[in-house]
């Protein structure tokens, strides 16, 4: 099986080594600031989870090991708002 390799970046976007294996993949930059992502959203949809890549600043933490996007923290806030809790239909 191939190896497959992917820069670590410092925060400054330069490399500061290598992550090798199978499997190894770039991660996709945060979708609302083009920041490397550290989190992807947890917001539960029909068919798993929705998955937009996030950096810390715009992850919105509900829960251990928990994140919703700017979107969904947005549509939880909005929730809070209703009766009862429930996002409308």
């Amino acid at each position: 099986m191939p190896r497959e390799c992917r820069p670590l970046k410092d925060a400054q976007g330069g490399v500061v080594g290598f992550a090798c294996g199978p499997g190894a993949r770039t991660r996709q930059p945060c979708r609302w600031c083009g920041k490397p992502s550290t989190k992807l959203c947890d917001w539960p949809l029909p068919k798993g989870t929705c998955d937009a890549p996030m950096c810390e600043g715009h992850a919105t933490q509900i829960g251990r090991n928990l994140d919703h996007c700017p979107e969904h923290a947005t549509a939880d806030r909005q929730a809070e708002k209703l009766p009862g809790g429930q996002l409308p239909g």
